[in-house]
C-alpha cells in the first residue's frame, strides 16, 4: 500500500473515531451561554476569540464543522443550522479548530475569577 493511501486510511479512521465519540462528550445545553461564536460558509469563527466559560457555537451556514479544543475537549459536531455548547472547566486560553476546514480556528479564556466566583 502506498503511503500516501496508508497516511490518508489513518486520518479517516481518527475522524471517524472523533466523530462517533464527539457528540457523547459534546454538552448540549448549558446554564446561559457566557458567549456564542457563529461559524459560516466563509469558514470562520465569529467572534473568534471569545471570554467566557460557557460557549455556544451555531452553524449560520450549509456546510458542517468539527470542533476540537487543544486541552483535549472533543466539543462536538456543529451541523448546518445547529446550536452546541461547551463548559471549559479550567481557566486560562484555549484554542479551538475545526478538523475540517485548515486555518478555522479561534481561543477561548476562562478568567480565573470566574471558577473562584462560581465555587
Amino acid at each position: 500500500m502506498a503511503r500516501g493511501t496508508t497516511m490518508l486510511l489513518a486520518r479517516s479512521a481518527t475522524l471517524a473515531a472523533f466523530v462517533a465519540t464527539a457528540c457523547v462528550s459534546s454538552t448540549t445545553s448549558t446554564p446561559q451561554c457566557s458567549v456564542t461564536v457563529t461559524a459560516s460558509d466563509d469558514l470562520k469563527f465569529t467572534p473568534a476569540n471569545v471570554t467566557g466559560a460557557y460557549v455556544c457555537w451555531k452553524n449560520i451556514g450549509s456546510v458542517r464543522h468539527l470542533l476540537l479544543a487543544d486541552d483535549g475537549s472533543q466539543i462536538g459536531e456543529l451541523l448546518p443550522g445547529q446550536t452546541i455548547a461547551h463548559t471549559f472547566t479550567a481557566y486560562g486560553t484555549t484554542r479551538y479548530v475545526c478538523v475540517l476546514h485548515a486555518g478555522m480556528s479561534g481561543t477561548v479564556t476562562v478568567p480565573s475569577p470566574f471558577f473562584e466566583r462560581q465555587h
